[in-house]
């Protein structure tokens, strides 16, 4: 596995840094479900990355770059991954990268927040994939997601994450 390495424990990660983070670890993640299609999986790897490095939406970074596919092309292979199973790979590859930056001998404050991401919609499949929140950007519905994080020189380092349903107590997740 070739996983980013900061020259000491607890380093400080410049914004090419975390780029190039995210691209080793989502660049891992195998790629199901898109076989006998002309896109290039890196392609979609790249828009999805450059979206969540400037903490943006899909559509506003296709928007924003020429080069980028169709944001509704990156939406709709994303739709194809296995939820649970994409989870469980990606917070696999988050501990590793966690014990590979952190220094596993120093004690930590370990914070769990509920991310809201407001969506313009209704539900794909089911009622219980989206949440209610407080009007934003909007909207009262959203997708959430409960992250675990400590802060490390300043920047929050990103343990684990899940996705929640509004049939689910916060406690649960």
């Amino acid at each position: 596995m070739n996983v980013f390495k900061t020259p000491q424990p607890d380093g400080v990660l410049s914004d090419s840094d975390v780029k190039d983070l995210a691209k080793d670890v989502i660049c891992q993640l195998p790629l199901p479900g898109i076989e006998g299609s002309p896109l290039d999986p890196g392609d979609i790897w790249a828009v999805v990355i450059l979206a969540a490095v400037n903490q943006t939406s899909i559509w506003e970074t296709c928007k924003d770059n020429d080069n980028a596919v169709c944001d509704d092309t990156v939406m709709d292979w994303l739709h194809t991954l296995n939820r649970e199973w994409l989870e469980r790979v990606a917070n696999r590859l988050l501990r590793e990268v966690a014990m590979t930056i952190l220094d596993p001998n120093r004690s930590r404050i370990v914070s769990i927040d509920f991310v809201d991401n407001p969506y313009h919609g209704t539900y794909a499949d089911e009622e219980g994939e989206l949440c209610r929140m407080h009007a934003k950007d909007g909207t009262t519905t959203c997708h959430r997601y409960c992250t675990a994080y400590l802060v490390s020189n300043g920047k929050p380092v990103t343990l684990t994450m899940t996705y929640v349903r509004s049939d689910e107590k916060e406690a649960d997740a």
